[in-house]
């Protein structure tokens, strides 16, 4: 993924690794097409969503907005609930008490920091 910042590359192997020199059964809840980065190749969800499961062993997928506090839509959400083939699904930016009724439709939890601010303000406290 490209960002601001530079190129962020996934690495579910060394992850793997870890966890298993740990001997921990910890959960990976994997970000797919991150906030605040685009792709390097066209953006596909299915494959992403697919490739993050299959290739990256991830235990859920995280489908965020394209930055913080900016939901996915629920077209996404569904797209990449079909996709994960009985794995969670999990939303991780934008929702708030208007949307969650609404987002909660495609997804099976929710990750949620900023919306539980002051004001709505990620810079303000909870």
């Amino acid at each position: 993924m490209a960002t601001d910042q530079g190129l962020i590359e996934g690495r579910a192997h060394e992850l793997l690794r870890y966890r298993r020199e740990l001997g921990s059964n910890v959960k990976i809840f994997a970000d797919v097409l991150v906030k605040h980065a685009r792709p390097l190749s066209s953006p596909n969800l299915t494959v992403a969503v697919q490739d993050t499961i299959e290739r990256g062993l991830a235990d859920a997928v995280i489908l965020s907005g394209w930055a913080t506090g900016s939901p996915p839509s629920l077209e996404d959400l569904e797209l990449a609930k079909t996709a994960a083939i009985g794995t969670p699904v999990f939303i991780g930016s934008g929702a708030d008490w208007e949307n969650i009724s609404t987002l909660m439709q495609g997804a099976d939890g929710v990750i949620t920091c900023s919306s539980l601010k002051r004001h709505g303000r990620r810079d303000q406290p909870t």
